[in-house]
């Protein structure tokens, strides 16, 4: 099953949870309008980036066709921004550039590349030359087309992306409607579009990249991370803020047919990704691409193994590579062929990243809602049990014994309040001793880091270059941090939180129990304890803590104090070191300022620490918490009944008729509840 077919099935599984929630009326028509329009309208989105050759059209013909569909381009710039998604019939949706953009493109193939040009814009300069003179192909009807959109069939796309397609110069973007299923809501993203001579495509291709769920980035084996490569990836991919990368090395079977292995391949790849992250200062980019595991595959091997045997013996270039791969490796069906091609491992890794991502969002998180708006039903229901098995109780008592009884009552809600208070301050009181332990042991080892910093500073040579100086503070300094520090202490904080929630929770559960038990004897408070001990768990803590601090939008999460935090030595190494005179490093007052701007670094980086781990330990909400499930759905109302027993003495028959009866009603109701859950797929 492919990540889209997993998608599609995620999404039929929600859809139908949410109808059964709805028909056995646990959530509200509103809330399933609320629930289904978030399905039907949050969209998939997969960018595919890398060079021209590096193969991507061919991994997408695998990926998404299992057929030849996507043509490849064999110069940059001639393929437009291309968007696949769903469509009940085969078709594309062309979009030409506009009289404004033409006249761009025109003005950029008169101009003249310097010889000291990048070779980027020698590209730019290039890919529009070569376009304006394709569009003579297309005569007089320039003029016409321009600014306007047309539909044609899925098989005349290669006149509007292919190199030689006759329409390609003025072709803006083309979207692809395939009538798979599993394609409704997502959309699959090929942006050859950077670099663009044309300003506005370029524009589009990062507003795309902006909101993808993750972005394949494909590497061709034979040069890996080259020039091109981190071009793509440190200016136009770090402007995108992209933060879930997979990266797929192409034709790994060239190098592997002249003798490397799979492993060979990988260290190369990540030694010329570690290379490249050394002379950038995006450190959350470079962390990421650090981690992320590069994939070998062959997708040429991959569309082979989809293909019918007929299509590939009346291609000639699939049936040379079909014997190529035969003999270089004795790969003799297609099952081997797809198995080889280590195609799947890059599919599983975009659906391990989609799923998880998208996941929590769309799914996870409507799911939790709709559990916790059933388990509420049944806590409703519950409730209403016990208060009326008590008001029968209470009906059958004389009235001396109602007044006795309300009366313990209002001692009991006292005694309650004043041991939730109590609890309260000590829950809060043990989470100050965590924050402090913590920040401080944070703060000492942060200390003793900027020392060492120092010192290392202090030992640097005259004429020492800015990267070599950024180098030193950030493995030295802000690596440390990041990988041991911050982690390590964030794990013993949640750790020791955990365990001293758990110590104080269960005490005062405890306690209620025994003050209900001993004043209450002939009620059923089962359910009040059952909730409370759950309301008073760690992870409950945590989820309640989340939801609530949500609606604020005040929430500080663990992750967010690693990335809030560690987003700062760029702003002062890209920022604040600007105006110092790097030629002439090694100047004693240079060094100060340096050191002076490090000691400024460290004061902000200690203060933001320390807010941020405080908000993580907030426990305000959970008083009214406890307060509406304790005494405003339990204590309240069984002492309104009283007080309302007293007043009206009159009648009392038919009302001890009426509350047995709707008890006797809500036990049925509470079976039917029970069937209903079970019948759920949950």
């Amino acid at each position: 099953m492919n990540v889209f077919e997993q998608f599609s099935k995620e999404k039929e599984a929600q859809r139908a949870l949410i109808k059964q929630a709805a028909d056995n009326g646990f959530i509200t028509d509103e809330q399933r309008q609320e629930f289904e329009q978030k399905l039907d309208n949050d969209v998939l989105t997969i960018g595919v980036i890398g060079q021209m050759k590096a193969g991507k059209s061919t991994f997408l013909n695998a990926f998404m066709f299992e057929r030849d569909v996507l043509p490849a381009a064999t110069t940059p710039m001639t393929a437009a921004l291309t968007v696949i998604t769903y469509g009940p019939e085969e078709k594309i949706e062309v979009e030409f550039y506009n009289n404004e953009e033409w006249d761009e493109q025109r003005l950029t193939a008169q101009r003249e590349s310097p010889p000291d040009s990048s070779e980027a814009e020698k590209s730019k300069v290039q890919a529009a030359q070569e376009l304006v003179e394709k569009s003579v192909r297309i005569g007089n009807r320039l003029p016409e087309l321009l600014g306007t959109k047309r539909t044609d069939t899925l098989d005349k796309l290669i006149e509007y992306v292919g190199a030689d397609g006759k329409f390609v110069s003025i072709t803006k973007a083309v979207k692809i409607y395939y009538p798979k299923e599993y394609l409704r809501g997502v959309e699959i993203v090929d942006t050859p579009g950077f670099n663009d001579p044309i300003v506005s495509r370029e524009e589009r291709t990062k507003e795309f990249l902006r909101r993808a769920d993750a972005v394949l980035l494909m590497l061709y084996a034979g040069r890996p991370f080259d020039a091109t490569d981190r071009e793509i990836v440190f200016k136009h991919l770090s402007q995108c803020g992209i933060g879930k990368v997979v990266i797929g090395i192409n034709k790994y079977d060239i190098p592997r047919e002249n003798g490397e292995t799979e492993s060979e391949i990988k260290a190369y790849v990540k030694e010329e990704i570690r290379n490249a992250c050394r002379g950038s200062n995006d450190e959350s980019l470079k962390e990421m691409l650090k981690k992320e595991e590069p994939i070998p595959l062959s997708a040429e091997m991959a569309l082979l193994s989809y293909l019918p045997m007929k299509d590939i013996s009346c291609n000639d270039s699939y049936k040379h590579a079909f014997h190529r791969y035969g003999e270089a490796f004795g790969l003799t069906s297609q099952a081997e062929l797809r198995e080889f091609s280590h195609f799947s491992d890059l599919s599983n890794r975009v659906q391990e990243i989609v799923m998880k991502e998208k996941g929590e969002i769309l799914f996870n998180k409507s799911r939790k809602a709709i559990k916790a708006a059933i388990s509420k039903v049944g806590l409703d229901l519950d409730q209403e049990i016990v208060k009326t098995k008590e008001k029968v109780h209470n009906l059958n008592l004389s009235e001396s014994q109602c007044k006795e009884k309300q009366s313990d009552l209002e001692c009991l809600q006292r005694r309650l309040k004043k041991r939730t208070n109590t609890y309260l301050q000590d829950l809060t009181s043990e989470l100050d001793d965590i924050y402090e332990e913590r920040t401080g042991e944070i703060k000492k080892k942060i200390d003793d880091l900027h020392r060492s910093v120092v010192s290392k500073i202090n030992d640097l040579k005259r004429y020492t270059s800015k990267s070599a100086m950024e180098e030193t503070i950030n493995m030295n300094f802000v690596s440390r941090i990041e990988r041991r520090i911050l982690p390590d202490e964030i794990r013993l904080l949640k750790k020791e939180k955990k365990r001293r929630i758990i110590k104080t929770s269960d005490a005062y559960v405890d306690k209620v129990a025994k003050m209900l038990d001993r004043d209450m004897e002939e009620t059923d408070y089962d359910s009040l304890i059952s909730e409370l001990k759950k309301l008073c768990k760690p992870e409950q803590i945590e989820e309640f803590h989340e939801s609530s601090a949500q609606e604020t939008a005040s929430h500080v999460t663990i992750g967010d104090i690693v990335i809030g935090v560690l987003a700062l030595p760029a702003r002062l190494f890209g920022e604040t070191l600007k105006a110092v005179d790097w030629a002439v490093f090694g100047n004693k007052e240079i060094k100060e300022d340096v050191k002076d701007k490090l000691s400024v670094y460290v004061d902000e980086l200690n203060s933001k620490i320390e807010d941020q781990m405080k908000q993580l330990l907030n426990i305000d909400w959970i008083e009214s918490r406890i307060n509406e499930l304790m005494f405003e759905n339990f204590l309240n109302p069984i002492e309104a009944d009283l007080k309302q027993i007293i007043e009206n003495r009159e009648g009392r028959e038919k009302q001890r008729a009426d509350a047995a009866a709707k008890l006797d009603s809500l036990q049925k109701q509470k079976q039917e509840y029970g069937a209903k859950v079970a019948a759920m797929a949950l």
